[in-house]
């Protein structure tokens, strides 16, 4: 190959290589929500490890017999009291509202509609929601986790209270959270590889320059 050839095809690798180096640390970012805690029959509780940065769900299905006491008036309520309690012994009251549903509804017997902070005494949690927020799901949001470790959600009461509720059917704490991928990190060394060869490339072109400069004189 002629040394101007050589030389040209060096730098289009050099170029090459630096291309396939920059596409290497390209990031697919994938959000990730997963369970942190199931409940335990044995104290209506559940308990989840969380990391700074992570957001906070929890989820409830309601017991089993829950709407055979409910607030007389129509349409029927019934609030549970779930506390959060959090790795540096504060904690959160929420009430969770339920209302029966018509006998013309399909589904189950109680409807979760809201979720009301009764008590702020975490500094543990960015709440991203103030006062009120949706329940409609069987799922509300917290907040952001500000200090890493174990937290425990329970169910402390009821109301109106029939004195012999079941837990709840399920109770979950979840997290979501960002994990960060790299589908073309394999291009990191292809593009080293590349990059070397074309060094190599221009090298030898420019030496040879010299040599025959050199032979010349």
């Amino acid at each position: 190959m002629k040394r101007k050839n050589l030389l040209g095809v060096g730098l289009l690798l050099i170029f090459v290589g630096f291309c396939l180096w920059g596409a290497s640390f390209e990031k697919d970012v994938r959000e990730v929500d997963e369970p942190a805690g199931e409940l335990s029959k044995k104290d209506w509780a559940a308990y989840g490890n969380f990391s700074e940065g992570d957001i906070m769900y929890i989820s409830m299905t309601q017991g089993l017999n829950w709407a055979e006491l409910v607030d007389p008036e129509p349409p029927g309520y019934k609030w549970v009291y779930l506390n959060l309690s959090d790795p540096n012994n504060g904690y959160i009251l929420f009430e969770v509202e339920y209302v029966k549903r018509a006998q013309t509804e399909t589904g189950p017997p109680l409807n979760p509609t809201y979720v009301r902070i009764e008590k702020n005494d975490s500094e543990c949690l960015h709440l991203l929601w103030e006062n009120r927020t949706n329940f409609s799901g069987g799922v509300f949001i917290v907040g952001e986790v500000l200090v890493g470790g174990e937290y425990k959600v329970e169910v402390v009461d009821f109301s109106p209270p029939a004195g012999d509720e079941d837990p709840p059917s399920s109770l979950q704490l979840r997290r979501k959270w960002l994990r960060y991928l790299y589908p073309y990190s394999f291009l990191l060394y292809l593009g080293i590889a590349i990059i070397i060869l074309g060094l190599l490339m221009v090298t030898f072109a420019v030496y040879s320059k010299k040599r025959r400069a050199r032979f010349k004189k």
